[in-house]
């Protein structure tokens, strides 16, 4: 539309119009309701999703950053952990000299050797068997 067709048309016809109008467009009666809801969904969804996000970047940065100490740890770990049954026959068979004789006699010193081993210090290496 030009200027000239604006001033041509009668505003306050035009202005009726658009009030008569306003009568046929009538928001239904659950209108606010189902916003408010609409707009809590929203909201919800953006807080789930934040929450989701934040706790994969603390699960990553907890990974870096603890990633370092890993061998520490295990070395950690070796050294206090119970040996298996596998570990005490190995070294039971490799005890090449038989004390008193017997095999039980051996077993005892495999044993008191683990034992000396884990007994001391696991972080630093110290043993207190004499």
């Amino acid at each position: 539309m030009s200027e000239q067709d604006f001033a041509q048309h009668d505003f306050a016809q035009l202005e009726k119009l658009v009030f008569a109008a306003g009568k046929y467009v009538v928001p239904s009666d659950n209108h606010r309701p189902a916003t408010l809801e609409a707009a809590r969904d929203a909201c919800d969804e953006k807080r789930y999703t934040r929450h989701v996000g934040l706790a994969a970047l603390t699960f990553v940065a907890s990974w870096i950053l603890c990633w370092p100490m890993a061998p520490a740890v295990n070395m950690w770990h070796e050294k206090v952990t119970a040996p298996s049954s596998a570990d005490i026959e190995q070294s039971l068979l490799e005890s090449d000299a038989p004390t008193h004789g017997s095999r039980d006699w051996r077993l005892v010193e495999v044993f008191d050797r683990w034992h000396g081993l884990t007994r001391g210090s696991a972080l630093d290496g110290s043993s207190t068997t004499k």
